[in-house]
């Protein structure tokens, strides 16, 4: 395929292909290939980790905005590690207004998904 890999491949030789970019830490061709990757599968079963990876990595990179996009995206989505960090910037006030309300409806969310971190982060039960 060489150059034209991205545009014949599918979502999930996407998704394989930024996760060994990520592997090997080559981050920016791990982010165009989850990018890739939504693109080509918008409503894609491995969308909520992908969009919580491309969190990572624009985090890794500095670029809060772009993270912050794609942490509020993957916890939509309902990807419980992705409510649990959001749920914790909420808190704590990382990247967003300090808000703590807003902070606990994601935790509870990634309690429901499963989580055993989500009351020791706010403190409170569920």
């Amino acid at each position: 395929f060489g150059y034209w890999k991205a545009y014949f491949c599918s979502a999930l030789q996407a998704i394989n292909a930024g996760k060994a970019y990520n592997l090997s830490g080559d981050y920016e061709k791990s982010i165009f290939w989850y990018e890739r990757a939504l693109i080509l599968d918008p409503d894609g079963s491995n969308n909520s980790q992908a969009t919580f990876d491309l969190f990572k990595l624009y985090d890794l990179k500095g670029e809060n905005n772009m993270s912050l996009a794609y942490l509020k995206q993957s916890a939509g989505l309902g990807y419980m590690q992705a409510e649990e960090a959001l749920g914790k910037a909420y808190i704590m006030g990382y990247g967003v207004s300090k808000n703590k309300s807003e902070g606990k409806k994601w935790l509870k969310k990634a309690h429901e998904h499963g989580s055993k971190a989500a009351e020791g982060i706010c403190g409170c039960e569920f």
